[in-house]
């Protein structure tokens, strides 16, 4: 196929949608464009549910990478790029596949923060340092942890998102049907998905 017909395709049948990216602390919007939205051929990870591994196919010239969110704008759907690879026919790159993670929740980030109060006095106070993350949330049964052996043995929840600087001080909270979920960071793990961090969690019983 040449790189003409599979851009038709992509144009012709593709859903549209924004790609997004948090730069320091904020999201910015890097583009609006159209892609193949489906099921994963196969998944990039032994841990994520099958339902939300996918598969986006977007044109190979579009500013995407591990990290950054996709959303679906036709039906209000975003998802967190969990792997890229070019799909090359000869030597030319014919589109850009991304293997993604629907993200069902978002996350708001607290942590200690050094101010000074009216007498000049320097103080840790609990701010919130950031809001409305999306993120991909697995709560961790019995069966996970038989075939993940590198899960801490206190960790109740995983949640994968962008890469964000997120310290074991810091108190994650995630709304769930009109109710906060509260969670105290277990471990932060940077490395095994490239711009992403897989953070473990448990219950917090303290509300900040």
């Amino acid at each position: 196929m040449s790189v003409t017909n599979k851009s038709k395709i992509i144009n012709k049948y593709g859903t549209p949608v924004s790609v997004s990216r948090f730069i320091g602390d904020m999201p910015k919007e890097i583009t609006e464009t159209k892609a193949l939205l489906g099921r994963a051929s196969k998944s990039v990870s032994g841990t994520l549910a099958l339902e939300s591994d996918k598969e986006c196919i977007m044109l190979p010239t579009i500013d995407v990478d591990s990290g950054d969110f996709i959303t679906n704008l036709s039906h209000s759907e975003t998802y967190i790029v969990v792997a890229t690879h070019k799909e090359y026919f000869m030597e030319k790159a014919l589109s850009m596949v991304l293997n993604i993670a629907k993200c069902e929740h978002e996350m708001d980030v607290s942590g200690l923060e050094k101010t000074s109060d009216g007498r000049g006095n320097i103080v840790n106070k609990f701010v919130e340092k950031y809001k409305h993350v999306p993120c991909y949330l697995m709560y961790v049964r019995g069966d996970t942890k038989s075939y993940d052996f590198g899960l801490n043995p206190d960790t109740e929840y995983v949640i994968y998102t962008t890469d964000l600087k997120i310290l074991l001080t810091e108190q994650i909270s995630v709304p769930i049907n009109g109710q906060d979920l509260i969670l105290k960071v277990v471990s932060t793990d940077y490395t095994t998905y490239p711009n992403l961090v897989r953070i473990e969690c448990k219950k917090d019983t303290i509300r900040r």
